[in-house]
């Protein structure tokens, strides 16, 4: 992290955890929680991020903010996301074809929803500064 100037404060943000409330959002939070940690990653890494130090540093502040997400934006970013990995080897051959077809079918009606109040998202935010 030599970009940062001495004093200077590195800002990370990362999610600490997602309730989707819905079960078409949930089994793609099983598959892309599994296809991340199939490469040894993280997908919710805000718990990690806290929890950081390094000779240096100190941390300043630390906060999980409860982010409301509506259905239709969820499900919108969640199916940008589809159609990144849904071809992924680790996928098809863990979850098959036809499911994540019922999958892209099932986020592209939840796209149209005019639910509120089913999704909310934990976002970690950690402030570091250099000593």
């Amino acid at each position: 992290m030599s970009q940062v100037a001495p004093t200077g404060v590195l800002l990370l943000d990362e999610v600490e955890w997602i309730d989707t409330g819905h079960p078409v959002l949930d089994f793609s939070e099983e598959v892309v929680v599994a296809l991340v940690r199939s490469s040894g990653g993280l997908m919710y890494a805000g718990p990690h991020i806290a929890a950081l130090t390094g000779e240096g540093w100190r941390q300043r502040s630390s906060r999980v903010l409860s982010v409301p997400v509506t259905t239709a934006s969820a499900a919108a970013m969640y199916a940008m996301n589809l159609g990144t990995w849904r071809d992924d080897p680790f996928v098809v051959g863990t979850f098959g074809v036809g499911r994540i077809d019922e999958l892209a079918a099932g986020l592209d009606d939840l796209t149209r929803s005019r639910a509120e109040g089913e999704i909310t998202w934990g976002l970690r935010q950690v402030s570091y500064q250099r000593l």
